[in-house]
């Protein structure tokens, strides 16, 4: 996770998202102790061929920052 932001931060991103499921306890620790807050969500994903696209919906009034 640590890897992970410091890219973002070097590509000048602000955002840095994790999606993981509600069920899964052990991942949401990980993330969670990365820094990462939980917020409920919804995640839509479609895959045609080898490409894969997803959008987030998240609660509005989010604030984006990367700490």
């Amino acid at each position: 996770m640590d890897s992970a932001k410091k890219r973002a931060r070097a590509r000048g991103l602000s955002t840095l998202y994790a999606a993981v499921t509600k069920d899964n306890v052990i991942s949401r620790r990980a993330v969670e102790s990365a820094g990462f807050t939980a917020v409920v969500g919804r995640v839509t994903l479609l895959r045609v061929g080898k490409r894969e696209w997803k959008r987030v919906l998240r609660p509005s009034g989010m604030v984006d920052v990367l700490a």
